[in-house]
């Protein structure tokens, strides 16, 4: 008897039957007749029902098992692809500290659109009160150095024309006489004839005379005063800083940590401990801000600030 290939009605699956008849698809076990027709040729099996590589066969529906044959068009397997290779890469290095893998942003000074003038000004000094290190590591180098100037001359004049008044004032409460008033005869004594002329002169009115005077004329003085100390010391600093790290951020970024470090110089006013106390927080944050700013180490900063200061002390001494 002929064989003939058909497929399940039901599933699809490619079957070999005897002829006519009752047969029982061993894939899905679907009954159905089977009446005579032509041999499916391969661009009529649409699909074809695999199990294992396998195609069910079935020419006896009551059979207990069903042959397997391979498949020719199936036997082929696809080509397994080899898995590529895992390669190890060695640990990404940090990269450099340049201004564009940092992000800066301006002083809130310097965001008046945002902040205003006077609320910018003020959340300016409690960042460098609050974090200083935070503040100085964002600070943006590139913006100028106006506005952080006359942020400056603002806050630390108000300080250096308070503590003045404040000078006055225990004078007036507490004018110099007599020990004191020797005192201060005996050390210009001691300074050759210069000091020696000028003893006659040390009353009790000529003493209130001169602190009036300077009180008169300091708020032209503070300002220019603070002007040129924060020229002349973010000059000789950046001298050191440029020794220490060719490739900073320039004399600009120098003086604009000089600038706003002198900002907490308000502290000034207050009576007795104003003067030294704002002399050591001004410095502490000129140290922490080149480091923070110019990207040196602690202890070239601290070089930076120390050197020029020294300097500048020698200076006076001598002239």
């Amino acid at each position: 008897m002929d064989h003939q290939t058909i497929n399940c009605p039901q599933c699809n699956a490619l079957l070999e039957v005897g002829g006519p008849g009752r047969y029982r698809c061993p894939a899905c076990s679907h009954e159905f007749r089977h009446p005579l027709q032509p041999t499916a040729t391969a661009q009529e099996q649409p699909q074809v029902l695999t199990h294992g590589g396998h195609v069910y066969r079935g020419p006896d529906p009551d059979a207990p098992a069903a042959s397997y044959e391979p498949d020719a068009t199936q036997a082929a397997q696809p080509e397994t692809r080899q898995p590529t290779p895992t390669v190890d890469l060695p640990p990404r290095m940090p990269e450099p500290i340049t201004p564009q893998s940092f992000e800066y942003q301006p002083a809130p000074l310097e965001q008046r659109e945002r902040y205003g003038l006077v609320r910018g000004a003020l959340l300016t000094l409690w960042a460098t009160i609050k974090d200083p290190l935070r503040f100085f590591a964002t600070l943006d180098p590139r913006p100028g150095y106006g506005p952080a100037l006359v942020y400056a001359i603002v806050l630390a004049g108000v300080g250096k024309l308070l503590a003045r008044v404040f000078t006055f004032l225990q004078y007036m409460l507490m004018p110099i006489k007599g020990e004191q008033l020797d005192q201060i005869t005996g050390m210009l004594d001691s300074l050759g004839d210069f000091g020696q002329s000028l003893a006659p002169y040390m009353t009790p009115e000529f003493i209130y005379r001169s602190n009036l005077i300077n009180l008169a004329i300091s708020p032209l003085l503070v300002p220019l005063g603070i002007v040129v100390w924060l020229l002349l010391s973010a000059l000789l600093m950046h001298v050191f800083v440029n020794a220490f790290n060719p490739r900073n951020h320039g004399f600009n970024a120098t003086l604009r940590v000089c600038c706003y470090s002198a900002g907490v110089g308000i502290a000034m006013m207050l009576p007795l401990v104003g003067p030294p106390l704002g002399f050591v927080w001004i410095s502490t944050l000129q140290i922490i801000g080149l480091r923070q700013v110019q990207h040196i180490s602690l202890f070239q900063a601290l070089l930076a600030w120390m050197l020029p200061t020294m300097l500048t002390c020698c200076l006076i001494c001598v002239f």
